[in-house]
């Protein structure tokens, strides 16, 4: 088993249908926009809970360039002067 440190978003009840993804990125958009993020090991979560695909790199990237980290592009553009833009 792994060890690896991993994040959730921490919920109430799990409903039928609700789909809990194991994000191996802290900074990953979905986690930060989460109300409580729980930090644990992947060994204490079951196995059948997918990793996120944006952690993974396997989300549809919706025109951001094949290679290029959508986490990344937010970094620079937050980088950025106003007055270059």
């Amino acid at each position: 088993m792994s060890s690896e440190t991993v994040w959730i978003k921490k919920r109430g009840p799990v409903g039928v249908g609700t789909t809990i993804h194991i994000h191996t990125d802290p900074d990953c958009q979905p986690l930060q926009q989460a109300t409580e993020i729980r930090e644990t090991t992947r060994e204490k979560l079951p196995d059948h809970w997918p990793d996120c695909s944006l952690c993974a790199g396997t989300a549809a990237t919706g025109g951001v360039p094949e290679g290029e980290s959508t986490h990344t592009r937010r970094d620079r553009l937050e980088e950025l002067d106003p007055d270059d833009l």
